[in-house]
């Protein structure tokens, strides 16, 4: 009876190990950019776009929370919330730019690299 309550919860753990798996390749992070950066290609483009966004929120968070953070151990700053208000319009006006600047699934995907000798190497 051992042996098969052992059978059942192995066969479990292989079912999620493969779950977890395909999901894992389905969605792996970071972002890979593979090949040449060809700044002509619309997809490099807009992981470019997607970088620099993340890189401008988390400036963002980071400085903001430190200065209400600051307010609030010492005096307080007028002018914080229009600060924030603004920085955080620009934020999101980034944002929107990124969205509409999507490339289209219509347009070509250049995967290959132009240099034969790079293809070769891992």
């Amino acid at each position: 009876m051992s042996a098969a309550l052992s059978h059942q919860r192995s066969s479990h753990v292989l079912e999620a190990s493969a779950t977890i798996n395909a999901l894992h390749r389905r969605c792996s992070m970071p972002i890979r950019w593979y090949g040449p950066a060809n700044p002509e290609d619309p997809i490099y483009r807009h992981f470019s776009r997607i970088v620099n966004l993340t890189l401008h929120a988390g400036v963002f968070a980071a400085i903001n929370s430190g200065l209400w953070f600051v307010q609030g151990m010492r005096h307080p700053w007028e002018h914080l919330a229009w600060f924030t208000e603004l920085w955080f319009t620009l934020l999101m006006v980034q944002l929107i730019t990124v969205i509409a600047q999507r490339p289209r699934r219509t347009e070509p995907v250049s995967t290959t690299s132009t240099n034969p000798q790079q293809r070769d190497q891992p």
